[in-house]
């Protein structure tokens, strides 16, 4: 038997994800039923809750940095910090469902099926340390980041199996 080179390998997972990816533009209508929508509306809003109450709860967190810079696209006031909480939250959170969304079918089945709760704590860690960076977000309670990390891994885990029970 030939062995295969790298570049074939690379050819055939290529063409799988070409595959896979026209299979769920195919499934499209499914994928926007009633469930879905549900589903990703409830964990948006408990992950921007959870977001909210670690930005709530650390006692010296500045964002400073920030509101420099909005302030030279818009004229944002100092008592306008809720909608900057509001924002910070908002963009971990879509970034999160973003990378939940466009992930899954890049990764193996044993490693969904069996660490699906490693593989959503890694997406939260990456997504809120990366808004956290590029917003230039210090101060920060990392007791209330790491609960946030637990409850919100956590609450995505049961989320997924509560509708893929309900499917």
């Amino acid at each position: 038997m030939k062995k295969l080179s790298i570049d074939s390998y690379f050819l055939i997972y290529v063409v799988k994800s070409i595959n896979y990816f026209l299979c769920k533009l195919q499934n499209l209508k499914k994928r926007f039923s009633l469930i879905f929508v549900v589903k990703n509306i409830l964990r948006l809003l408990v992950l921007v809750l959870l977001n909210l109450l670690v930005i709530l709860n650390s006692d010296d967190l500045r964002v400073d940095q920030l509101l420099n810079d909005l302030n030279l696209l818009t004229n944002i006031q100092d008592h306008d910090l809720f909608s900057i909480y509001l924002f910070i939250s908002f963009s971990v959170t879509i970034l999160t469902l973003i990378m939940i969304y466009f992930l899954k079918p890049f990764i193996e089945v044993y490693l969904m099926y069996y660490l699906r709760f490693s593989f959503y704590f890694l997406i939260n860690l990456v997504s809120i340390s990366t808004i956290y960076i590029v917003l230039r977000i210090i101060g920060y309670s990392r007791l209330y980041l790491l609960m946030y990390l637990l409850f919100s891994s956590f609450f995505l885990y049961i989320s997924d199996k509560k509708f893929k029970l309900i499917k």
